[in-house]
């Protein structure tokens, strides 16, 4: 998302100047920061909208800022609308309260909303999606599974082990047993999100009653439900009273006995097969040990993945649709683990594994890196709130 900034941005530097306008409502005059923009059907928000702002100054007047680069401006209103003047290009804006929107920045078919600074109107909340809306506030888990959907003992991982808050800046702070750390970035992808960071990987899908919570640690999974409201006991807490105790006592029994006929019946995955190490003692399975022998050696994963579509706020865009708008890319990842990524256009080195992708030169003098999933023949990346999915070629 950066990178289809960066180009716009360039656009637009090369287009601030001095320009010429007539009514003007001093009510308007202040200095205008965006606050959500789109392009392409892609919503932009947060870092994608930094580098931009707008002064209305008095007589008209007023300055334009792009990623350091600063223009002259004019600009002149009427009751529902405001001209702005730059180049001799005029942009349109429809007037709102303390808001300016334009339709088509430049005719390049972005567009953008700016707030008037020190306004309500420039509260980043107001703009978002309403799956972001529903992630705001605190979230704590009441249960906890393995990635089988297993019940996990309190000496594996505590059911309240999982907190989190989310601002409406797209910040969070997690804590995960007993360890916080803050000012994270997350983002949704319509009804999937994540933690933007290489600190921790953790990952969420919305639910009907509060979110599912996927929690990566050194190669073991972990999935915390945490309720929309934190003071609902989850589907795990604990009952009080004799009666249900024994309720309870009967029907893990009857669980454990069914368990049992299932793990001898033909045809058995065998998930809960118990393992014998070299000394001989014999032990659950890993979750990292079921997984590989569910998923293979991860030398399939290897191959050409071509985008099939993406998911934006809910919002399908399939491959002839993507193509159409010049969105065209793919990961070709070899067998040794080194591979290549084109992003829009662009071709890049990569490195891969562990359900990460690292990109060492990005072209701008940084290193970029990108968690996916694979299922059947699809690869999934959420990044920067949108939902990629490739398929194998």
């Amino acid at each position: 998302m950066k990178k289809i900034m960066t180009v716009v941005l360039t656009l637009l530097c090369t287009l601030l100047c001095a320009c010429g306008g007539s009514k003007v409502d001093e009510s308007l005059i202040g200095n205008y920061i965006p606050v959500t923009g789109e392009m392409m059907g892609i919503a932009l928000v947060g870092e994608d909208m930094e580098g931009f702002a707008i002064e209305l100054a008095k007589g008209g007047k007023g300055t334009m800022n792009v990623e350091g680069e600063t223009g002259n401006i004019k600009w002149t209103n009427d009751d529902s609308t405001v001209t702005v003047t730059v180049d001799g290009v005029d942009m349109i804006a429809a007037r709102g309260q303390d808001c300016l929107v334009f339709d088509d920045m430049l005719g390049m078919g972005m567009k953008m909303t700016f707030a008037k600074e020190g306004t309500d109107a420039a509260n980043p909340e107001l703009y978002l999606p309403e799956t972001d809306k529903y992630m705001l506030g605190s979230w704590q888990s009441v249960d906890v599974t393995d990635i089988l959907g297993n019940p996990l003992e309190p000496s594996e991982m505590e059911p309240d082990a999982f907190a989190m808050t989310a601002r409406g800046d797209h910040t969070a702070d997690i804590t995960v047993e007993g360890k916080t750390i803050t000012d994270l970035k997350w983002s949704n992808m319509g009804e999937h999100g994540s933690i933007d960071s290489e600190d921790i990987n953790v990952s969420w899908e919305i639910v009907d009653d509060g979110i599912s919570v996927d929690y990566v640690k050194d190669g073991e999974y972990y999935t915390f439900f945490c309720p929309k409201d934190s003071d609902t006991e989850g589907s795990g807490a604990a009952k009080s009273g004799d009666d249900t105790d024994e309720v309870d006592e009967a029907a893990d029994a009857d669980e454990s006995e069914e368990a049992a006929a299932e793990d001898e019946s033909e045809g058995s995955l065998g998930i809960g097969d118990k393992t014998e190490d070299a000394s001989g003692t014999k032990g659950s399975k890993s979750t990292s040990q079921k997984l590989g022998d569910m998923l293979g050696d991860a030398s399939e994963d290897a191959g050409k993945w071509v985008l099939f579509n993406v998911n934006q706020n809910g919002h399908v865009y399939m491959e002839d649709e993507l193509a159409q708008k010049g969105i065209e890319s793919w990961i070709e990842m070899d067998a040794d683990g080194t591979g290549r990524i084109n992003l829009v256009g662009d071709l890049m080195d990569m490195e891969w594994g562990d359900g990460h992708i690292t990109v060492p030169d990005n072209g701008q003098g940084g290193t970029d890196e990108y968690k996916y999933t694979i299922s059947n023949e699809y690869l999934v990346i959420v990044d920067e709130g949108m939902v990629l999915t490739f398929i194998k070629k």
